[in-house]
């Protein structure tokens, strides 16, 4: 290693100079190097930062309790002590055929069971 009177390499040198030279070096500006060499200019940017912050966050549409509509439909009917074939044609298919007729409706399922019936 070459060193002249000021006891650095040449390299170490042209780096103190040319801030460019350091990044050939491999070196380079990292952030604690700008907060210790320019700390004036190291506030200004994080306090940028944080008002930047606070203006976005002011302005940011957040709700809560957002409305929701949920595309599904459920129906529950009972006729106690009745068999699964009459639960069908007495409640199940008049049903069945009344909603059919709303519009927007794009499946419709039907489960019946002894004294009670699902529509979803």
């Amino acid at each position: 290693m070459y060193l002249n009177g000021d006891g650095k390499p040449p390299a170490q040198r042209e780096a103190d100079r040319d801030p460019a030279a350091a990044e050939r070096e491999g070196g380079g500006y990292e952030v604690s190097d700008v907060s210790i060499k320019r700390p004036v200019f190291a506030f200004m940017m994080t306090a940028a930062l944080v008002v930047l912050g606070l203006f976005s966050y002011r302005d940011l549409g957040l709700d809560l309790m957002p409305k929701t509509d949920f595309p599904v439909v459920f129906i529950n009917t009972s006729l106690p002590g009745a068999s699964s074939e009459e639960v069908e044609t007495q409640i199940t298919k008049p049903i069945e055929e009344v909603v059919n007729t709303i519009s927007g409706v794009d499946e419709l399922r039907a489960s019946s069971d002894q004294g009670f019936s699902r529509y979803s």
